[in-house]
C-alpha cells in the first residue's frame, strides 16, 4: 500500500492530497497540466519535500514523517527501492546504452528469493523494447524515443518495488 497524506506550496500554487494506493498492479494518475501531478511524483520519489506536513508510506516502510516543518523521517532516495522514468530521459552519457542497463542490473534493488521472483534478463527486455542494436551507442546518438526506451529498460531492470512514470511515452511513435 502506498499512503500519502501532505501539504505543499509551490510558489503560488498549494497541493494538498491523501490517499492509500495498492502496491500491486498499476494505478494512473491523470489531470490537467500544472495540476501537481510531477510535483506528487517527486515527492513520492524523495526529490521533494512537503512544505508543510507530510507522511508518506510504502507497505511497511515509513519513507516521511514532516509534521509543522519538523522533519522526524525521511528515507533517502536511494534507500526508496524505486525507479522514476521522468518526461525526459536521464541516462548516464559517458556510458554505453549497454553500460546504462548494466548499472541497473548491478544495482538491483532487491535479489530474487525463489524461482517465482525472477528477473527479465538484460537481453529479454532489450528485445522487447527493441533497443538491442543500440547497446554500443552513446545517449547522445540516440533519438529522444531510443532514448526514452532505454529509461524504460533501465527502471525494469532495476528490479525496483515501486515504478513511476511521468509521462513515459513522450517522444515514443
Amino acid at each position: 500500500m502506498l499512503e500519502c497524506d501532505f501539504k505543499t506550496r509551490l510558489g503560488n500554487f498549494s497541493l494538498q492530497l491523501k490517499f492509500a494506493l495498492p502496491s500491486e498492479g498499476i494505478t494512473v494518475i491523470f489531470g490537467q497540466s500544472g495540476s501537481g501531478k510531477s510535483s506528487l511524483l517527486n515527492m513520492i520519489a524523495g526529490f521533494d519535500q512537503p512544505t508543510e506536513y507530510g507522511s508518506i508510506r510504502f507497505n511497511d516502510q515509513n519513507w516521511l514523517t514532516l509534521s509543522s516543518n519538523t522533519q522526524t523521517e525521511n528515507t533517502p532516495i536511494q534507500k526508496r527501492k524505486i525507479a522514476y522514468v521522468t518526461q525526459a530521459p536521464c541516462l548516464f552519457e559517458h556510458l554505453s546504452i549497454k553500460q546504462n542497463l548494466q548499472y541497473a542490473i548491478d544495482r538491483q534493488h532487491q535479489k530474487a528469493v525463489n524461482d517465482h521472483d525472477r528477473y527479465l534478463s538484460l537481453a529479454d527486455v532489450s528485445q522487447h523494447l527493441n533497443i538491442n542494436y543500440l547497446w554500443e551507442k552513446l545517449p547522445s546518438q540516440l533519438s529522444g524515443g531510443e532514448k526514452q526506451r532505454v529509461a524504460i529498460a533501465r527502471a525494469i531492470l532495476s528490479a525496483p518495488q515501486l515504478m513511476l512514470f511521468d509521462e513515459p511515452l513522450n517522444g515514443l511513435d
